[in-house]
């Protein structure tokens, strides 16, 4: 997570936070950082280590407060694999999965040593849990902290568009803070709600060549699943990543295609020609 979260930055505001690399050169972060008061134009992109791109916005959606950018790849996450997109799908309070987030919050923001006006910003991993209640009435996950509060909502401005992770599956994206319970209380829209969203599937495969999938992110533990995305035709070999269809045996199918609907009983299909002259081995 801490490889996939970068900041956001529109120097025409000036506005800043935090965005998740979903894939390389792909950002997925909150609408209110990156287009504040609808200005679609390229924002900044600085990673971990200082690189910085200039992203587009590819998809936007004001209402769910998230947006999806578009920079070059060979600057941002090159050695990322694409994410995996999760929902939580049960409760049960004794065994609710830690869910993670990683971000550029105001507390964290440094005085430089040489110049205190200026500051700069630093990361803030924090672990909490989402009660399924808690903020679904305006379909919301309700990120509670378990090891980390501010006392006010102000200190969390930055924290915006971080991605929020559970059993290493994106859930959904941070887009605000409450302004009660001590800062102990994040707001987070819910993958699934992108999802539903019209043409952000198409937008997220136009940009990383892959469609993606919503998986049960609480389960996942349960289950052998498909491997990891990957942005390379080896991903296809493994037999549970994907149905491939099969080409190339046009003629082998239509004769066993005509010897399944003959009237007349067979105890095997007819073999092709190619098989009259071959010897077992």
């Amino acid at each position: 997570m801490e490889q996939r979260t970068v900041e956001v930055i529109n120097p025409r505001v000036p506005m800043f936070g935090t965005g998740c690399l979903v894939a390389p050169g792909v950002v997925l972060t909150a609408h209110h950082v990156a287009c504040p008061g609808g200005d679609m134009q390229p924002v900044t992109v600085r990673d971990k280590a200082g690189r910085t791109a200039q992203a587009e916005v590819v998809w936007a959606d004001a209402a769910l407060d998230v947006v999806l950018l578009s920079a070059d790849r060979s600057v941002l996450g090159t050695d990322l694999a694409v994410a995996r997109w999760g929902e939580l799908t049960c409760d049960y309070p004794p065994a609710r999965p830690m869910c993670t987030m990683t971000g550029f919050p105001r507390a964290m923001r440094l005085a430089l040593p040489d110049d205190p006006q200026t500051s700069v910003p630093d990361l803030k991993s924090v672990d909490g849990h989402i009660k399924p209640e808690t903020g679904s009435r305006g379909g919301h996950y309700g990120f509670e902290l378990s090891d980390a509060s501010t006392g006010s909502a102000e200190l969390w401005r930055g924290m915006s568009g971080a991605g929020a992770f559970c059993h290493d599956m994106l859930v959904g994206v941070a887009t605000f803070a409450s302004d009660h319970w001590q800062g102990g209380l994040l707001y987070v829209m819910p993958a699934a709600r992108l999802f539903a969203s019209p043409g952000f599937t198409d937008a997220v495969t136009s940009v990383t060549g892959m469609a993606p999938q919503l998986q049960p992110a609480d389960l996942s533990v349960l289950f052998t699943d498909v491997p990891d995305p990957q942005l390379s035709s080896s991903y296809l070999l493994h037999a549970r990543s994907a149905v491939v269809p099969m080409s190339g045996m046009t003629g082998q199918l239509d004769t066993l295609d005509a010897w399944c609907r003959t009237s007349a009983p067979r105890t095997s299909p007819p073999s092709p020609a190619w098989a009259a002259s071959a010897r077992p081995v």
